[in-house]
């Protein structure tokens, strides 16, 4: 048997499950099984280790530990997309299984919105982007999404947004009604120019923030266009869709 358990400090939520994903990758990408491990006080560890609760797992017999190392940064330097992994990375993920708890949420969300590859998909991350990694990625502002959207919108194309901030969702809600379609009530901020970051680290040991991340998450990978920025929730979309067909980077 072929146990492998990866331990992961990282960052935020997607930071963490990337690192695992492609430190899986150059271990072994024929497991039998994958034990998710944060080792990050930050969030839940030990026996209520935040992953038990995203992913059905446990420690078989035989397991075998590995420390994550540091690995390249997907982004729009680097595209995730056309890296020569991106198939082992979808064979990982379509390996893990998710609880049954949280296949319930999730599908409820996608019969209850009916995303399918007809959407366009869109990411919106402004707040803690633009403050602490401007020097990596640029700064971006909300036209610069709503501009990408006036290329591509059509008459009846719905679009499936994923935003850090309220404030953004409504304006495009103001501009299209009902053509846009996102989750309401998940943890976001209040306005673009919001330091998010505060926010996140408050909710690590939150279970329905880091289930919700990955409801949004998954959700955008259902849609058939994606517009995005930087981030490795992108980067989770895209290795965990089977639909996407246009990336489009900002």
């Amino acid at each position: 048997m072929n146990n492998i358990t990866i331990k992961v400090l990282a960052g935020g939520i997607f930071s963490k499950f990337m690192y695992v994903i492609q430190n899986t990758q150059m271990i072994n990408t024929n497991f039998d099984s994958l034990y998710i491990e944060n080792i990050d006080e930050k969030s839940l560890i030990n026996e209520e280790n935040i992953f038990n609760n995203i992913f059905e797992q446990k420690i078989q017999d035989n397991q075998v530990s590995h420390d994550c190392v540091v690995v390249p940064n997907y982004s729009k330097f680097l595209p995730i997309e056309d890296s020569k992994n991106l198939n082992d990375y979808k064979k990982i993920v379509n390996k893990l299984r998710f609880t049954e708890n949280f296949n319930k949420k999730f599908n409820s969300y996608l019969e209850k919105l009916n995303i399918d590859e007809n959407y366009i998909g869109m990411h919106i991350r402004l707040c803690d982007m633009n403050i602490h990694h401007k020097d990596d990625y640029g700064s971006l502002v909300f036209e610069d999404f709503l501009n990408e959207i006036k290329k591509l919108k059509e008459d009846g194309k719905k679009i499936f947004v994923a935003s850090d901030n309220n404030e953004s969702l409504l304006k495009l809600k103001s501009l299209y009604n009902d053509d846009i379609v996102y989750v309401d009530g998940f943890l976001r901020g209040e306005t673009e120019n919001e330091d998010t970051l505060l926010l996140q680290t408050n909710h690590l040991k939150d279970v329905t923030f880091w289930e919700e991340a990955f409801i949004d998450m998954l959700l955008l990978s259902k849609c058939e266009t994606l517009i995005c920025r930087s981030s490795n929730f992108n980067n989770a979309s895209i290795i965990y869709s089977n639909s996407l067909k246009k990336i489009i980077r900002i």
